[in-house]
């Protein structure tokens, strides 16, 4: 992915460094070995005579330093251009300026980059050693060349590399004066880190005559009452005497401190950029305007069906882009590169994998860079595969149009409402029986509908609901499109997440205008009463019976796309299993979740229908109803080596099948939430308590002298009895799926089955010591 990131070769860090180059009296110069071309500043062009060009072929380059020097210096290059590992260029010679004269003496220094097609690096001036030998024996002048450097400088003689000239700068970088430092040997002169750092390669350049380089040397200077942390590039080079013998060592540091944090700064923003890049699984791809280079990522190439080898030009990806889509991509394109606008593109389109000819949706982003002449010169682009997102994104839409479709179909006025309580969706009969539109009644608008003499009533009691979460009914008239007001039952049940956050309300509105009639004429109309009576009745079960329905329909709506979900998942995985690479895991997930929700429907059809099942009671005996749910659980009971003692049970008047659910629950929580070190062990116990003794929270739906308390007790993990009032709600979950499998609906279908037999279900219990869930049911 290296190639990838040409797009920041004008990043400003590089400027930054160029200008720390040009301060330094360093010329910078690149060499492109696909162009064949040598492009410098204007301080490297004065070194070879030159005065306004800055970009010359590498030929005329060549043909610029010495003859003597010429070979040397091409077969230094090309061997760092080939080299697997020596990647540094430092070479010293003779330049011929304009008109054939000799000019000076130059050192280049540089690095290989680009995988092999470009070299870069600075160039700056040598002491000239075609002067006369009486000027070059001469210290004085020399010293005060020393001196008056623009860069660090100083001269080390014979073979203790005594100081023999130094100036301010490199004496800051000592952390030294003059006399400390002059007419002494290195190894006395200099701290013992400087002789660690420098000595060595000075000796050696003494001994051998061949430059060296020390890049990037951390020192520490006292600056500002506190220590200040540079990098200096220190250069050595030797020092000839009049004889033309090696008789010290030329040191000039550079100053690179800018130069190193900025490059530090940029690869880290480089490699926070590549991971951010990897893990929103971007593929990125770019184009020299100029030269038509065009460089892609991997994943580019993945997405695409490329091999990674492969080598593919911008023609290839432009041709994998379904016809219907080509000619507009192309165009916004082409658009991109023009100056006027801003350079930026983004737009979705379909392409045809190479591979597999499936068809997939990508979206892209790219933006051109322009130069000071506003002509376009590399153009940057990230593009993401959102196949998966578009067809769920089709698929909730779908879904979405098939409820609305369906809630318009019921006779109810049906509506959704955000968290807040603001209404944020009405089904089409609200709006018929309102005569209004939606812009008029959202948010609180259904105010303009509510009876003068009963809105503040309602506002306030809608207000606290909302506060405190939970579900509710009020009745209140409403105003019809005609001006007649009609008393209309509310039903509100808040929808919450996995952390119990309110994210909506699903409510509705029942017309119980003819039941208010009844109520309000029943006294003046006792004859007619059982009339009106059945009336009512058939009205509720005609409601209770589409509300059925409507829970029938709606968990087969809803299970319809999580089964294919799930299928599709299992054709991914079983077709293009070795394509999808991590995305196994993500289908697996996937579908992990989709078998959590169609569990979670099943569940919630369950209590829906505990809610409107009919009237079937019958002697049913409690032991036989438990040993039924105990075969069921067998597997699980034997799984857990679990020991279950039941005392003697009662026969009681109440429905076989509702019952076996209550058992069913309370048993298989029983096993599930189990201590994994201790054996679990429950026990199902029987006794009678009359009416004045039953606890203050336990408050039965039907009145009786005596009732059956059964203890269903456990000895499992328990939980703490500030939760007690949640856990026999819808949804309510006390530990996380991770930890426990569920779906939440468990407790409050116990909790519907005893209230439809008249009883109330407590629980006490403490963490780490079990639970014991008390049932009473009227005894008759």
């Amino acid at each position: 992915m290296n190639d990838t990131f040409d797009l920041f070769a004008q990043s400003p860090e590089r400027l930054d460094a160029k200008a720390i180059y040009q301060a330094a009296g360093l010329g910078f110069w690149t060499f492109d070995l696909i162009a064949n071309t040598i492009t410098w500043d204007t301080r490297c062009r004065s070194l070879f005579g030159y005065v306004d060009e800055s970009q010359v072929p590498y030929d005329r380059f060549i043909a610029h330093i010495h003859p003597d020097d010429a070979a040397r210096i091409h077969t230094a290059i090309q061997h760092v251009l080939t080299s697997p590992t020596d990647d540094f260029f430092d070479q010293t010679y003779r330049t011929i300026g304009a008109g054939g004269r000799l000019s000076r003496w130059i050192r280049f220094m540089g690095r290989r980059h680009d995988q092999r097609t470009r070299l870069a690096g600075v160039a700056f001036n040598l002491p000239d050693d075609n002067r006369p030998a009486t000027q070059r024996d001469s210290d004085a002048p020399f010293q005060r060349l020393v001196a008056q450097a623009p860069s660090a400088m100083a001269l080390f003689t014979g073979q203790q590399l005594t100081v023999t000239a130094v100036n301010e700068r490199m004496l800051t970088y000592w952390d030294r004066t003059s006399d400390e430092v002059l007419n002494k040997p290195l190894l006395d002169a200099l701290s013992e880190a400087c002789e660690r750092a420098i000595f060595k390669p000075m000796m050696t350049v003494l001994a051998t005559g061949e430059p060296t380089v020390l890049s990037e040397l951390a020192i520490s200077i006292p600056r500002n009452e506190g220590l200040e942390h540079l990098y200096v590039t220190l250069s050595l080079a030797p020092f000839h005497g009049s004889d033309g013998t090696i008789t010290g060592v030329i040191a000039v540091a550079h100053d690179v401190t800018e130069l190193v944090t900025a490059r530090q700064a940029a690869e880290t923003r480089r490699v926070e950029l590549m991971a951010a890049v990897d893990a929103a699984e971007i593929s990125v791809w770019s184009l020299n305007v100029q030269t038509n280079l065009f460089r892609s990522n991997d994943r580019m190439k993945i997405m695409f069906g490329i091999p990674n080898t492969a080598k593919a030009s911008i023609r290839f990806f432009f041709d994998r882009i379904v016809e219907e889509d080509r000619q507009r991509v192309l165009d916004s394109f082409m658009h991109a590169l023009q100056y006027e606008s801003g350079g930026r593109c983004e737009i979705q389109y379909s392409i045809v994998h190479a591979v597999t000819g499936q068809k997939r949706t990508i979206r892209s982003r790219g933006q051109t860079q322009f130069d000071s002449d506003g002509t376009a010169q590399r153009f940057s682009c990230i593009a993401q595969d959102i196949t998966v997102r578009q067809q769920a994104e089709d698929a909730l839409r779908t879904s979405e149009t098939r409820f609305r479709t369906l809630a318009n179909s019921i006779d109810h006025l049906a509506w959704i409402a955000n968290a807040d309580g603001s209404i944020a969706w009405y089904n089409q009969r609200w709006y018929d029986y309102a005569g209004t539109n939606s812009r008029h009644i959202e948010g609180w608008g259904w105010q303009q509908v509510c009876h003068p003499d009963h809105i503040d009533r309602t506002v306030a009691f809608v207000t606290n609901a909302w506060q405190r979460g939970e579900p509710f009914e009020l009745a209140a008239p409403l105003r019809r499109h005609d001006g007649v007001y009609r008393w209309f039952l509310t039903r509100a049940y808040p929808i919450k997440d996995a952390t119990g956050q309110i994210q909506q309300w699903i409510g509705s509105n029942t017309d119980i205008d003819e039941q208010k009639r009844v109520e309000a004429s029943l006294e003046a109309q006792v004859r007619e009463r059982t009339a009106q009576l059945q009336i009512l009745v058939q009205n509720l079960q005609r409601s209770n019976e589409n509300l059925r329905q409507f829970a029938y329909i709606a968990s087969h709506d809803l299970q319809e796309p999580l089964r294919k979900i799930q299928q599709f998942g299992d054709l991914l995985k079983s077709d293009y299993n070795d394509q999808l690479g991590q995305g196994v895991a993500y289908l697996d997930r996937m579908q992990l979740a989709a078998s959590r929700m169609s569990a979670l429907i099943r569940d919630l059809l369950s209590y829906s229908r505990i809610a409107t099942q009919q009237d079937t009671t019958q002697q049913v005996s409690l032991r036989q109803v438990i040993d039924d749910v105990m075969t069921d659980l067998s597997l699980l009971s034997d799984e857990a080596n679990s020991a279950i003692r039941i005392d003697s049970l009662p026969t009681i008047w109440g429905d076989a099948s509702q019952l076996g659910q209550l058992f069913q629950n309370l048993l298989s929580n029983a096993l599930k939430f189990r201590r994994s070190d201790v054996q679990p062990v429950i026990t199902i116990s029987c006794v009678t308590v009359p009416a004045d003794a039953l606890p203050d929270s336990v408050e039965p739906v039907r009145l009786a002298d005596t009732y059956y308390r059964i203890d269903v007790s456990d000895n499992g993990i328990g939980f703490d009895e500030k939760y007690l009032d949640r856990i026999f709600q819808v949804f309510q979950r006390l530990h996380s799926r991770s930890e426990y499998a569920g779906t939440g609906i468990g407790l409050a279908i116990c909790d519907k089955v005893v209230a439809n037999h008249g009883g109330a279900i407590t629980a006490h219990s403490q963490p780490g010591q079990g639970t014991t869930f008390s049932i009473y049911l009227p005894k008759q």
